[in-house]
This record gives C-alpha cells, sequence and structure tokens, in this order.
C-alpha cells in the first residue's frame, strides 16, 4: 500500500506493507528508528516530499488509471532501446504491467518477488520466483531492474551489494526511491508518475 507525506504542499509517496497514520514535524521523522518498514516508509515518503518542494526530484507520485501499463511500455521501449533482446534481465519485484511489457520484450527475463501470494504463480505469463532465490537470479542476469520499495523492505543493501560483486548494473522503478536516487546516484525509470 502507498503512503503520502506532505511537506508545504509538495507530496512525496512510499510504498509499505505496514501502512498508518502518522503525524509529526521534521525532527521527530528524523529520530525515527529505521529498524521497521513502517519507519522505513515514513522517513523515505517524507524525504521524496522534501526532496520534491527543493526541486530536486520529480515523479513522487504514483500514476494511476492507464498510467502503470502505458509506464511499463515505456520502460520496455526504453530498455530495448538500450540493450539486446538476448539480454538476461531480472526483475526484483513485481508489478504486472511492468513485468508483461518487459517479458514480451526479453526472451531471457526472470522475476523474483517477497509475496507469497505471487511466488510460484505465472501472472501475465511470467512465473514470480521467490525472493530468496536473488542471489542466483542476479548471477543469472545481465541487467536487473528492482523496485523502489526495496530501500522500505530492507532489501536494498544486499542487492546493491550482490549487483556490486557480480558487476550487475541495477536500476530502480517507482515513486519510492525517488529522493534516495538523486542522494546516491542511482538510475531510475518512472515515467507516468506525477
Amino acid at each position: 500500500m502507498m503512503i503520502q507525506a506532505e511537506f508545504r504542499g509538495a507530496l512525496g509517496q512510499a510504498y509499505t506493507d505496514e501502512p498508518f497514520y502518522y503525524e509529526g514535524n521534521l525532527k521527530d521523522v528524523q529520530q525515527l528508528e529505521l529498524t521497521t518498514s513502517r519507519n522505513r516508509a515514513i522517513f523515505i515518503a517524507v524525504a521524496n516530499a522534501i526532496y520534491r518542494h527543493l526541486g530536486l526530484v520529480t515523479n513522487t507520485v504514483h500514476c494511476r488509471d492507464e498510467g502503470p501499463d502505458l509506464c511499463g511500455r515505456k520502460i520496455a521501449e526504453h530498455l530495448a532501446s538500450n540493450l539486446s533482446s538476448k539480454c538476461k534481465l531480472l526483475m526484483i519485484g513485481f508489478q504486472p504491467a511492468i513485468a508483461y511489457n518487459l517479458s514480451r520484450t526479453f526472451k531471457n527475463f526472470r522475476v523474483t518477488d517477497m509475496d507469497s501470494a505471487n511466488i510460484g504463480q505465472v501472472k501475465r505469463g511470467v512465473l514470480i520466483e521467490s525472493y530468496e532465490g536473488n542471489k542466483e537470479a542476479i548471477k543469472w542476469s545481465d541487467i536487473v531492474v528492482a523496485t523502489g520499495s526495496t530501500i522500505v523492505n530492507g532489501t536494498i543493501d544486499e542487492i546493491l551489494r550482490l549487483c556490486h560483486e557480480k558487476k550487475k548494473r541495477v536500476i530502480f522503478y517507482g515513486v519510492t526511491i525517488a529522493s534516495a536516487t538523486y542522494e546516491f546516484g542511482l538510475e531510475r525509470l518512472c515515467f507516468e508518475s506525477s
């Protein structure tokens, strides 16, 4: 579920599996212990709103309606224009529209996910594997396309470490990781958000 923060009229969002209502000032947010997905989601949503207010990032509010399908097509087109169709592409974090479009464009395509309801299922023609196989899947891949919500669910450090060790390029997608991509120089694709 998406949570939203507002800072001086600017909105920032973050995806989390632990949504809840929170109200506080910046000092309160700064003092949050970032040991839970809930606290990391608050921190990231607020950071996205602040960075948006400062003009450092755009696209911090998730797309709606036909936006996900259009974004999925644009991501596939963007990657196809820069990569061989024979490229081994790994998607970490299942997003239906993106996965569908990438699977139609890249023949060597795999998806891992944390959601037990998705694991082992074939969705939109794509088999969803367990995130517990990320190490092997990253080793197999040429390029990794990962959900930005990895920064909230606590898996981003391992993913970045494995990609660095195996010399794999990683590209994040989505609004959640907007401020972090600016701060740490990470790649991000997010075409239809506002």
